[in-house]
This record gives C-alpha cells, structure tokens and sequence, in this order.
C-alpha cells in the first residue's frame, strides 16, 4: 500500500508548535527561508511547514510545497 502525501501549512509560531509536538520529525528540508518537516503517520506522509503571516508568505509557501513534496 502506498503512502497518501499531506502538505500542512501554518501562519503562526503558536499554531505549528502543537503539531510539532505531536509529530516526531523523520527529516527536515530547508528552502530558502523555510524549513520542511516530514514525518509519517499510519498510511499517511506528512510534510508540515509554517508559512509566517500574510498571503504572499501563505503563496510562496504554498508554491515551494507543492513544487519540492510533489
């Protein structure tokens, strides 16, 4: 069975720090200023991120998610 892919984005440090707790990390990947945290969960990979406040950040984050965790 093949693992289903999961893309998480936050805005705020607050918000990411209760996944981050609950998910141990497996790797983390660093592009440019933001840092990817993979991590696995039953039939499910996770990618977690957290993207900083506003839409550009939010689309920027978004565009480097879809682009490297394809």
């Amino acid at each position: 069975m093949s693992l289903r892919r999961l893309g998480v984005m936050t805005a705020m440090q607050e918000e990411f720090g209760r996944l981050d707790r609950a998910f141990p990390h497996i790797a983390q990947t660093q592009i440019g200023p933001r840092a990817f945290f993979e991590t696995r969960s039953n039939t499910l990979e996770v990618v977690m991120v957290r993207s900083r406040i506003g839409k550009v950040a939010a689309a920027a984050t978004t565009a480097l998610l879809i682009d490297h965790f394809r």
